[in-house]
């Protein structure tokens, strides 16, 4: 049963809805409900788990796991319908610790048909947020449309009183009709702001303003019911791929790393590998670096990242990262390890030509 919002005549009104709502289907409001739904846009919901859908159980409160269906999520959403129509697809029902590239690949796929549609204005993802800034990221080199894409989630379950959950599904269908945001690539919407899926990090294990865009900010904000953006994105770069090269890793690199993890990765024969090294320009232990010729040998591309949440990795300096260059290893710019990996996957399942790899991280990770 949906619920329209408008205000009653003076001396009127249905004592059974005595704040300015009226139950749909209602005879008397029946060509206002119908002026409404034709008036608004179409904006399409999926659904895949995460805290935002997450109730706790009756015998183990503080305890929660995904239980809401997209549906579910609107019932508690009071507002909705005066911003969209909003059509759900119920994806799947997931702690987004369980969400994999291959899942978030199929997922476009369905994005990509919905955003076909020409009476759909835009689409808006709910997540659990613990890997939403990988899913937004896959999706944004993924995606062509100039359509809307947002990305959401919630810090709280939906049985807390502190559910963040109804404003951040608010302020994303809000975005997912601006005109502004078309042509803004996906992004991510949490706590009154709108973030560059490229850019954006969840930096606190649990505050409601945990994503943040380190050395960027944010692109612009959702207030009062306004889409207001102060920047654009870096250009756009989305690649057509039917599948991702799953047997691509990180290694994250520590003071005193032991080299035979290096080892037992190549040994597993991946594909494609990613190392996190030190913060600032990413070095490296120099046992690392044999293992790393031999990786380039055999045609396995190494991009290295930073542990530094802002700067770039460059090749220049000290004589160790100079000799990280001269083998051949991809810098892989600003961008953080896990996404990193995303790029190199999508990057090997578009063609094995180094190059070519090299330069689609020139591209977006300059």
């Amino acid at each position: 049963m949906r619920t329209l919002f408008f205000p009653y005549e003076r001396g009127g009104g249905n004592p059974a809805y005595p704040c300015g709502l009226c139950q749909a289907g209602d005879d008397r409001w029946r060509g206002v409900e119908e002026e409404i739904a034709v008036s608004l846009p179409t904006v399409v919901l999926f659904a895949t788990g995460g805290t935002i859908s997450s109730l706790e159980a009756d015998s183990a409160p503080r305890v929660y796991a995904p239980a809401l269906t997209g549906g579910g999520l609107l019932e508690r959403v009071r507002g909705y319908a005066q911003i969209a129509n909003v059509e759900v697809v119920d994806y799947t029902s997931i702690g987004s610790n369980d969400m994999t590239p291959a899942m978030v690949l199929d997922l476009c796929r369905r994005v990509r048909t919905t955003l076909a549609r020409s009476d759909v204005t835009g689409v808006v993802i709910t997540h659990g947020t613990a890997t939403l800034e990988d899913t937004c990221f896959l999706a944004d080199i993924l995606l062509e449309s100039e359509k809307p894409v947002i990305g959401t989630g919630a810090m709280y379950s939906a049985s807390s009183p502190e559910w963040d959950g109804r404003r951040n599904i608010l302020d994303s269908l809000t975005a997912a009709v601006a005109p502004v945001a078309r042509g803004k690539g996906v992004m991510v919407c949490m706590n009154g702001e709108l973030h560059a899926a490229r850019d954006v990090l969840k930096m606190h294990a649990s505050s409601p303003a945990a994503f943040v865009s380190p050395g960027t900010g944010p692109l612009g904000v959702v207030d009062e019911g306004k889409v207001i953006l102060y920047r654009s994105p870096s250009a756009r770069h989305a690649f057509s791929v039917e599948s991702l090269e799953a047997r691509v890793e990180v290694i994250k690199v520590t003071q005193g790393s032991d080299v035979r993890v290096l080892h037992a990765m190549l040994g597993l024969g991946i594909h494609g590998l990613v190392l996190e090294g030190l913060p600032g320009r990413g070095a490296l232990p120099s046992s690392f670096r044999p293992l790393i010729r031999d990786a380039r040998e055999n045609a396995v591309p190494v991009v290295l990242c930073t542990r530094s949440p802002t700067g770039r990795v460059t090749f220049v300096g000290p004589i160790d990262m100079v000799e990280l260059g001269e083998t051949g290893v991809i810098p892989g710019g600003d961008l953080p390890a896990h996404k990193a990996r995303l790029l190199l996957m999508v990057a090997l399942a578009q063609t094995r030509n180094e190059d070519r790899i090299r330069s689609i991280f020139a591209a977006v990770a300059p």
